[in-house]
């Protein structure tokens, strides 16, 4: 699995400078529903084979979806603690939108570089969940990275609400 990550990493963050922190939209549970944090990772920074490296912590089991345009996931609790990855980086349209039942927030997952989330909002913190859906045209590329243990990686709470864009990965300017 870690040459997976390490690769994941690399492709995924492009070019990234020494001592940036890894942030990220975290979808989590408070009072029982579902609310949308900015998390930054507190792992440090590595260099591995030239490459900046973020250790994600252990992982299990990683799923690969193709998720069909136009797709409506319905309300639901996070399946599992995890890491979500959104591929795609085609057009700015193939976003992935994630809204609340009980709240007007909402996030909006670009792809690429700028689509890593973590879903925390599992049936045991939230009764209601979220909302996806996937209004693109094209097929949505998704990873899903449950973590091992259900242990969240270290990290700390930014602020209530989903991250800027950016501020996402900790790195570079915003490029739709």
């Amino acid at each position: 699995m870690w040459p997976y990550l390490l690769y994941f990493g690399a492709s995924m963050f492009g070019t990234a400078q020494s001592q940036l922190p890894l942030n990220l939209t975290a979808l989590t549970g408070r009072n029982s529903i579902s609310v949308l944090e900015c998390w930054q990772l507190t792992s440090p920074l590595t260099k591995k084979y030239g490459v900046d490296v973020f250790r994600m912590g252990d992982t299990e089991s990683v799923s690969y979806y193709l998720v069909p345009p136009r797709y409506d996931a319905g309300r639901h609790p996070g399946p599992a603690k995890q890491y979500v990855w959104d591929g795609d980086t085609a057009r700015a349209d193939d976003s992935e939108i994630v809204t609340l039942p009980n709240a007007t927030d909402e996030a909006i997952v670009h792809g690429g570089r700028y689509g890593l989330i973590y879903i925390d909002d599992t049936a045991d913190v939230s009764v209601w969940g979220h909302r996806t859906t996937y209004p693109g045209y094209d097929d949505t590329i998704l990873l899903m990275i449950p973590v091992r243990d259900s242990i969240n990686p270290p990290h700390t709470v930014l602020y209530d609400g989903p991250c800027k864009v950016e501020e996402l990965a900790g790195i570079g300017e915003w490029t739709p």
